[in-house]
């Protein structure tokens, strides 16, 4: 994990926002600094917020991970 290397991070999701604010939570255990935010990467507007988000916590250095939970059909 990024955050047991030191990292800071910012962590981006469109619809997992409950999943992405726990994995902050073990981060900030680790003793980084991590935030949550909810971002639509194809939206403009929530990338810049992303970078923002980053920004406030010091200098960027991307990593990027893509996961996707499928949930079955109702």
């Amino acid at each position: 994990m990024l955050a047991r290397a030191g990292h800071d991070l910012v962590l981006g999701s469109r619809s997992a926002t409950g999943q992405a604010e726990s994995v902050a939570e073990q981060a900030r255990a680790e003793g980084v600094r991590a935030v949550a935010v909810r971002a639509d990467v194809t939206s403009e507007s929530d990338v810049d917020g992303l970078f923002a988000a980053a920004a406030e916590l010091g200098q960027v250095t991307p990593a990027g991970q893509q996961r996707r939970v499928d949930r079955p059909h109702r």
